[in-house]
């Protein structure tokens, strides 16, 4: 779900590379064909197009993202929007009742609610189950991390700088959170664990 924001760090990279050695090669040319005022005024015109085009770049890559995480926002509201089935109720009484569930009997009961958030939220407190689901809260908090750390990706590192190179690969960012956020977006919550985003 996350893979629209490498490609647009990808994008803003390489249109900044594009940028800086047009402008390099500009400058060269400029300072061949040009003396005094005329010098400092094409000088002038070429930065401005340089910093016009990392900016519209910037805002319209950083915009991208920021949709991403929107759409991801709206689509983590829906999912802890769906009731519980209506059986489910009686069928926790039932679990309560149960000292001691078997294995099979636990998993005929997460089977039958993991789908659910709410459904597998309460059977995993009830049966303390040792991989913790992540919650909505959870989720929430990825996002926010992840707008705030792209914010300093695109208006505070620059393109050189470990930040930005670390977001734009992935590897230890984006692809942690895109793991445990798809699981989840597509309700299946066993895979969307706090376990899994901490690995």
């Amino acid at each position: 779900m996350l893979e629209g924001i490498t490609v647009a760090l990808q994008s803003y990279y390489d249109t900044a590379i594009s940028a800086k050695n047009i402008l390099e090669s500009a400058l060269v040319q400029i300072r061949e064909n040009y003396i005094g005022a005329t010098l400092a005024e094409k000088t002038k015109e070429v930065q401005t197009v340089y910093n016009d085009t990392l900016k519209e770049s910037r805002e319209t890559n950083f915009n991208a993202c920021v949709e991403i995480l929107d759409g991801i926002g709206a689509k983590v509201q829906e999912i802890v929007k769906v009731p519980v089935p209506a059986d489910f109720t009686a069928t926790l009484e039932a679990l309560k009742q149960i000292k001691e569930p078997s294995k099979v009997e636990v998993e005929t009961v997460v089977d039958a609610y993991r789908n659910n958030y709410y459904a597998y939220r309460a059977i995993c407190d009830y049966l303390k189950i040792k991989t913790k689901p992540v919650t909505i809260d959870d989720i929430q908090e990825d996002l926010s991390d992840i707008r705030s750390n792209l914010h300093k990706c695109f208006f505070s590192d620059g393109i050189d700088g470990y930040h930005f190179l670390n977001w734009k690969d992935g590897s230890t960012t984006i692809i942690p959170y895109d793991a445990v956020i798809t699981a989840f977006c597509d309700s299946r919550f066993e895979d969307a664990s706090v376990s899994n985003l901490d690995s």
